[in-house]
């Protein structure tokens, strides 16, 4: 009996290759070759079968992630073909390439970019058409958007919508002078699996234009109740608009988000 399980392969900045859940037919060999200074990795195959390739890259490698500078993670879900190949690459500044050498199949990837703050945002694309000997380039254009170049093509792609597990609620903010209390809770966050990290911001208007702003990020949220405490800059007196804002970042198998809102009055002198 032929077994074909799905094979993942992963390159992790100047980490060692590997390979997991593997299980073929007697005399079936794959290759998996890997290039860390280039950032790619390749997999040919010894028969056709689901593909997962995971990447990830960080300016200074995997110490540079360490401490804490930006860093991207990448992963192709495709289908190898039998006596195929299949090449992905992923640069420090969020390049991702893909090349494919088997029949004509679907594909579909994540670029997730985590910031120094502990904040993260993914991109997932929808299933993609990729044919014998193309290639495809995505550049991260903003949060949520990339620029997707196949077959002599360059196009926008928006990211695919994925509805967060995890909820927070922000009930309506205490204002004393200049001093603004966000009280704020947290649900749904799997504390064994998942990070959560929350910013809170707050933002001050008048005549339709924001006059100021602060902001804080919590990391490692857990599940409950959490109060952020934020000081305004100064304003001339007169009475103001009151925006705040708590965005929860959830990253864990995969990234989402959940964003909570509350208007209020703010007079000052």
């Amino acid at each position: 009996m032929i077994v074909s399980d799905p094979v993942k392969v992963f390159l992790v900045d100047d980490h060692a290759l590997f390979r997991t859940g593997v299980r073929t037919a007697s005399g079936v060999r794959d290759e998996v070759t890997g290039n860390p200074e280039a950032g790619t990795l390749e997999f040919e195959s010894g028969m056709g079968r689901p593909l997962e390739m995971q990447l990830a890259a960080s300016r200074g490698g995997a110490r540079g992630a360490q401490r804490g500078g930006t860093a991207f993670a990448a992963t192709v879900d495709t289908r190898s073909s039998k006596g195929g190949s299949e090449r992905a690459g992923l640069t420090p500044a969020g390049r991702l390439t893909y090349a494919h050498d088997g029949a004509a199949t679907r594909f579909s990837f994540t670029l997730t970019r985590t910031g120094g703050d502990g904040g993260a945002s993914t991109f997932r694309s929808p299933a993609l058409r990729i044919r014998r000997g193309q290639r495809f380039v995505v550049t991260p254009v903003r949060p949520g958007v990339v620029r997707l170049r196949l077959g002599g093509r360059t196009r926008l792609l928006k990211s695919r919508r994925v509805r967060a597990t995890a909820r927070v609620t922000l009930l309506k903010p205490r204002v004393n002078g200049r001093r603004v209390t966000l009280r704020l809770r947290v649900r749904g966050v799997n504390g064994r699996t998942e990070r959560a990290v929350v910013g809170a911001a707050v933002r001050v208007a008048s005549g339709g234009k924001v006059v100021g702003s602060k902001a804080r990020a919590l990391r490692n949220v857990k599940n409950g109740r959490r109060t952020v405490r934020l000081r305004l800059p100064r304003l001339p007196d007169g009475d103001y608009r009151l925006l705040a804002d708590a965005r929860l970042v959830v990253s864990g198998a995969s990234v989402s988000t959940a964003l909570a809102s509350r208007r209020g009055s703010l007079r000052i002198g």
